[in-house]
């Protein structure tokens, strides 16, 4: 599809003339950006000053002049690579500018910023902090005397709506002008700003992969909350933890990933400082893969807030405000994204947790050997037998990994080093031989090194495709473990429990009470 600019009107035509040579790779890899711009400027035409591309380039012939709609179309040359860079517009006396900065990689999301006005930053620099572009119904987004929206994202071609804004009068602020619609103006009025515009927004290559989750919580009940834990699968707080909610105030939470490839994970609840029988809990996952979860509670905490962790409801199919019944508080879902944002309300009333309401759970017992009493009939799930703690047992427990992703960087780490220990030995042996045996030693050397060599090198290989192979085999249990709650102690190579039963432990110091009490009387 190509676009032509003619008399402020974008003509559109399609036709295999249009499509550039060498197109037939876009069946294999294709990155596609169409940006649909809408002048408000009052008698404001914007002239092309300038482009700069990292990949790709103009996907049609270089729109020259933007008057009142204009349409720029980006794609990417090369198979691997997809599109990014910006171009500039200004008017005909310099006296406003447009810059549309734009990323479409091929592994990782769209980016998308613009500004309008007087002034522009350095474009390689906003190149660098523009942020992911939203979804589809996110609303606005606002920076300077620009605004943009996303009309559809798909992974091989997004389409942005950007709208040059008027400029604001002293006696009006915001944008003014009959241009600039009435419904135009209550969307402005809600817009966000870009995050680019903030100056804590690291840049792209600060991280391959990144996620964040933003909380916005409203606590409108009467109890002041301090946080009483938190627990992370992965991610971390992004600055210091928020230690308390104030009853009437809004408070903002804020967690980051710090892991290139496994997401943001994790959960945290509150205690009421006062009677510490009110709770506010919460846990959130945003992956790289698909749309994040969230869920939340105010009152009674749930029973087993890791469990309710991946059972959580999907950002995805969260539609207005949830209103979750018997929950206490009520959220939506802002933004779903590389940056997932959640406005919460913490309701006024708010009942107390009742511990006598949660049914106690067995706690699972230590794995023992069973006495051989000579019951041919005892169940076998009765029985476990341990193996024999010998030094290959130690061994291959040590180097046991956890799942696919733990199994493939310990297996580079193993090949890695038998090729360098190969490597070492091809370079090390033929001196050796010299030294010891002159020129046929230095021969001997030669072979000894090119032996050693393929041996270490195909060792080191076949024992990092046997932890490859290792890690993929306790994927599984490792999904079902950390359901479980259960943690993974590297340096024993097994899953461990951290957690104990409260219930329980208070049943036996009661009856351990009674006990002495009993004794005592006796005496």
């Amino acid at each position: 599809q190509a676009s032509r600019q003619t008399g402020g009107r974008v003509d559109r035509t399609c036709g295999v003339a249009d499509l550039v040579d060498g197109s037939s790779y876009r069946v294999m890899v294709s990155r596609k950006l169409t940006v649909q711009v809408e002048n408000l400027a009052d008698r404001t035409t914007f002239l092309f000053g300038g482009e700069w591309f990292d990949t790709g380039g103009w996907a049609t012939e270089r729109v020259q002049c933007i008057e009142e709609n204009a349409e720029l179309v980006f794609e990417n040359k090369v198979m691997v690579q997809g599109v990014s860079g910006y171009v500039q517009y200004h008017t005909a006396d310099h006296s406003q500018t447009l810059i549309v900065v734009f990323s479409c990689p091929v592994t990782t999301a769209f980016c998308f910023t613009a500004r309008a006005g007087p002034s522009i930053p350095d474009g390689t620099v906003l190149w660098n902090k523009a942020p992911e572009i939203a979804w589809p119904g996110a609303g606005l987004r606002r920076a300077d005397l620009c605004a943009w929206e996303t009309l559809e994202r798909q992974d091989e071609h997004s389409i942005v709506r950007c709208i040059i804004l008027p400029q604001s009068t002293e006696d009006s602020p915001g944008p003014s002008g009959s241009k600039v619609s009435e419904e135009l103006m209550r969307r402005l009025n809600k817009a966000q700003p870009c995050r680019s515009t903030l100056t804590s927004v690291p840049a792209n290559s600060s991280f391959l992969v990144q996620r964040r989750f933003i909380i916005e919580i409203d606590n409108r009940s009467q109890e002041h909350f301090q946080l009483d834990g938190d627990w992370f699968d992965s991610g971390r707080w992004k600055q210091n933890p928020v230690t308390e909610l104030k009853p009437g105030a809004v408070s903002r939470l804020e967690f980051s990933g710090d892991e290139y490839f496994r997401g943001l994970c994790g959960l945290a609840w509150y205690v009421n400082s006062g009677s510490l029988d009110t709770y506010f809990s919460f846990c959130f996952t945003n992956p790289i893969t698909d749309y994040g979860s969230f869920n939340a509670w105010a009152g009674p905490p749930p029973q087993d807030l890791r469990k309710e962790l991946y059972a959580s409801p999907a950002l995805g199919s969260s539609q207005g405000v949830q209103v979750p019944q018997g929950h206490g508080c009520a959220w939506n879902v802002i933004e779903r994204s590389s940056t997932a944002h959640v406005r919460l309300v913490i309701l006024k009333e708010l009942a107390p947790m009742d511990p006598l309401s949660y049914p106690s759970r067995p706690m699972a017992k230590e794995a023992s050997v069973a006495p051989d009493n000579g019951n041919s009939n005892q169940s076998e799930s009765s029985v476990i037998i341990v193996d024999d703690d010998g030094p290959f047992r130690r061994v291959m427990d040590m180097t046991r990994p956890r799942d696919a992703f733990d199994g493939l960087g310990s297996g580079l780490k193993v090949a890695g080093a038998g090729l360098a220990a190969g490597t070492a030995a091809l370079f090390v042996a033929p001196g050796v031989g010299f030294r010891a045996e002159g020129v046929p030693g230095l021969f001997t050397g030669i072979a000894k090194g090119v032996a050693g060599a393929c041996v270490l090198a195909c060792g080191g290989v076949v024992a990092g495709c046997g932890q490859v192979i290792r890690g993929v085999w306790n994927t599984p249990e490792a999904i079902q473990q950390a359901q479980a709650g259960r943690r993974w102690d590297s340096d024993q190579g097994a899953w461990v429990s951290d957690t104990t039963n409260l219930r329980e432990e208070a049943a036996k110091v009661a009856e351990e009470g009674e006990e002495s009490d009993a004794s005592d009387s006796d005496a």
